[in-house]
């Protein structure tokens, strides 16, 4: 970075932060944030210092030799937009109102006195959630017309992945025959470099073949975006068989390389339901990402924004999470009285173990917490104060233990705008691995849910130390796993994962075994509900032990890798193949099966493919007889694409030409006509649209090889019923009415 910008005035703000003004609120981690930011400032730590600082929880970013943080907003219709841009404020995304935004870190104070601001929620972390599969689906038997009205095969449909490590060059990229790329295009959000994509303040944006084939990667250390997206929405081209092809091998796709924040996630979603609509095709956004930090019951600002964006022809899918064997999370009623209970650390750093603990209480309650330290046997040694939510807590101390120390970040809200909860967020540093520590709260009267987030991949809460409980603790529990994000949005697909595959061979001929039996559910798959009573999540989905595509760039990969399953080359350039297991696997599955439901009918909403998807789940031995309202472990069941996406097609008829061999759908159409040649052959003709004046109001022609598609416009004609005439060789004559209508 060849700009170097100490920060002067943050040391003002971090003082002024502890008295928020009341139009405005910050969310905990937003004022843990500010903590943060003010302590390296008052170092006078130049840019690059401060986002290396901030980078273990914050991501932050440095345009123009100055850090950003993103966030998301809730405002209001007064919102002072030109109050916001005054402090160099980068609006991206408006989804109603919340907004995704990028804020310099040396403004945040300002941000208080924004007229018609009413949350603030700066960006934390977000973690990933890592040829049976598709044949275990039924998928195979919808690529093949079985049982459904006719094959699909993602046609006229795209598929975005938001997701990190894109191989923008890997064969399952491209079609079956290996002549088309089918990428869009891709938004690198952390390539500063530009062009930025249109409407957006960050970013670079990479179309058409030759730019994408020359970029070659969007990270040359991260496979998972590859792996996902070959899951969805592989071709399977130089794969023996097409071995490894994916759900929707004919769909377009488009990659957003995130970073991995919560405004970041939100622009990807709209900018490919942007870059959807101007083909004026439908789309399905994949999210195997999450996070533990939020309230878990839908009122999270990214929540509200997924919700917000969804809508007919626009779906989003997320992964339910990977923590259903990690007891992260506690509930407990509490009626004046005490409990406490060990926290359990990932241990990625051993020399200094960091971990976050999010605390919400019922609406209009009170709680407190503070925090204990003990020796190895469990011997008290040392404990902060208590930390009462009513009083906005935005703390950073440390605690001593003879020549060391613990630190520790509280933050929080006596109620927050969005559910009337009291919140309390800790951020704990135990330097010393062998140190013991311990949460304490109390309450006269909270219903209370902790989750122990780790580092972004979750860790326990234990009432047992070395195996012996400990009287007045409480173990955690492994319900309400489900993520914010993958898991917790009202309108979004959240996704559990099975096991489909419980062995496989890689290159060096090793046979490796699953962790789970063939059939059941997956031991990692998060389980529901959410903190206010939903049944998540909606679907189970392949999801262990899924061979699909790797990054090329990501030398990791190569045959002597344990997970490498199997090379493809071509002009001297190889591609690998590797088995991997998680949620982040079951959601392209699913997001690959929706986009075949929104080939069959592109107006279905959210609402309805979610209604689709669980009355025709399959239940077996391993799901046992699942209730109306669902299970909190296998959703509604297994997914079958073959009954979903024959009910797609039902739920808006497929209209056919006669017996031409065409179908035409959808119907009612908003604009595009989508005829489709079904026919094993070729086959040409004249194209007439008529008014039921009887006048021709459009004439096209057009020569169809089998499968093909043609898109009819119509979208420049008034609303009302039209009659689509083809008339070709052989005597070819077929009508049928198509209602016009937005």
């Amino acid at each position: 970075m060849k700009t170097i910008r100490t920060f002067f005035f943050i040391p003002m703000y971090v003082i002024a932060m502890q008295v928020f003004a009341q139009n405005v609120q910050f969310s905990a981690n937003t004022k843990a944030f500010l903590l943060e930011a003010g302590e390296l400032s008052a170092l006078k730590s130049n840019v690059a210092v401060v986002a290396s600082g901030l980078s273990q929880f914050y991501p932050v970013m440095t345009i123009g030799g100055q850090n950003y943080i993103g966030a998301l907003l809730k405002v209001l219709p007064d919102i002072d937009r030109k109050g916001l841009e005054n402090l160099g404020v980068m609006i991206n995304t408006q989804a109603g109102d919340i907004w995704s935004v990028k804020i310099p870190v040396v403004a945040m104070e300002g941000m208080k006195a924004i007229k018609g601001l009413e949350y603030v929620e700066v960006d934390g972390r977000i973690s990933q959630r890592l040829d049976n599969a598709t044949t275990e689906s039924k998928v195979k038997l919808v690529q093949a017309g079985t049982g459904v009205k006719q094959k699909c095969l993602g046609d006229g449909v795209v598929i975005g992945i938001v997701d990190n490590g894109f191989d923008y060059t890997h064969p399952m990229f491209y079609d079956t025959t290996g002549t088309k790329l089918r990428i869009l295009g891709a938004w690198e959000q952390n390539d500063t470099t530009g062009p930025k994509p249109e409407g957006y303040k960050y970013g670079t944006e990479i179309i058409g073949t030759q730019a994408l084939l020359s970029r070659k990667s969007s990270d040359n250390s991260e496979s998972h975006g590859s792996h996902v997206a070959g899951i969805a929405g592989g071709s399977g081209y130089l794969t023996p068989g097409a071995r490894y092809r994916g759900v929707a091998p004919d769909a377009d796709l488009i990659f957003v390389d995130y970073k991995d924040a919560s405004s970041c996630i939100t622009d990807g979603i709209n900018y490919v339901f942007q870059q959807a609509a101007k083909l004026g095709k439908p789309a399905v956004a994949n999210l195997s990402l999450g996070s533990h930090i939020g309230p878990h019951d839908g009122t999270s600002l990214m929540d509200q924004a997924i919700d917000n964006l969804v809508g007919q022809g626009r779906i989003v899918t997320g992964a339910a999470g990977n923590e259903g064997d990690t007891p992260l999370h506690l509930s407990y009623s509490f009626s004046g009285d005490t409990i406490r209970t060990f926290v359990a650390f990932e241990n990625k750093n051993p020399l200094s173990n960091t971990g976050r603990i999010d605390q919400w209480g019922s609406p209009n309650s009170d709680f407190s917490m503070g925090i204990s330290i003990s020796d190895s046997n469990g011997t008290f040694k040392a404990s902060s104060p208590f930390y009462k939510a009513s009083d906005n807590p935005n703390v950073k101390n440390f605690i001593m233990m003879g020549g060391d120390s613990l630190n520790y970040t509280v933050t929080g809200t006596g109620s927050n705008a969005q559910n009337q909860k009291p919140n309390l967020l800790a951020t704990v540093t135990r330097l010393k691995k062998n140190y013991v520590v311990t949460l304490i709260l109390s309450s006269a009267n909270a219903q209370l849910n902790v989750w122990n987030d780790g580092l972004g991949d979750g860790a326990g809460l234990s009432d047992e130390l070395d195996g012996v409980k400990k009287p007045g603790y409480k173990a955690g529990d492994v319900i309400c796993t489900v993520g914010e994000i993958g898991g917790t949005s009202k309108k979004i697909i959240s996704v559990g994962a099975y096991t489909t595959k419980d062995t496989y061979k890689n290159m060096k001929g090793q046979n490796i075994p699953s962790n789970d039996p063939l059939n059941q559910l997956a031991s990692f798959s998060s389980r529901g509900p959410t903190v206010d009573g939903r049944t998540k999540p909606e679907i189970t989905a392949p999801g262990e032990l899924l061979v699909s595509s790797v990054n090329s760039s990501d030398t990791s990969y190569n045959a002597n890798r344990k997970n490498t399953v199997m090379m493809v080359e071509k002009g001297g350039s190889k591609w690998y193949f590797a088995a991997m297991q998680g949620t982040s696997m079951a959601t392209p599955m699913t997001a690959g099966i929706i986009a075949l439901m929104l080939e069959a009918n592109p107006k279905l909403g959210p609402e309805r493919v979610k209604q689709i998807l669980q009355e025709n789940a399959r239940t077996d031995a391993f799901t046992g007889t699942i209730p109306p309202g669902g299970s909190n472990i296998w959703g509604w069941g297994k997914i079958d694409a073959q009954k979903s996406v024959q009910k797609a097609f039902d739920v808006l008829d497929v209209a056919w030409l006669g017996n031409s061999g065409i179908s035409a759908y959808p119907n009612p159409t908003n604009g595009i006509v989508n005829l489709k040649n079904n026919s094993s052959g070729s086959l040409s003709a004249a194209i007439s649209v008529r008014n039921l004046s009887g006048v021709n109001v459009k004439e096209a022609f057009n020569y169809w090889n089998a499968g093909e598609v043609y898109r009819l416009d119509l979208s420049g004609l008034p609303e009302g019923m039209y009659i689509i005439i083809l008339t070709g060789s052989n005597d070819l004559k077929a009508t049928m009415k198509v209602q016009l209508c937005r």
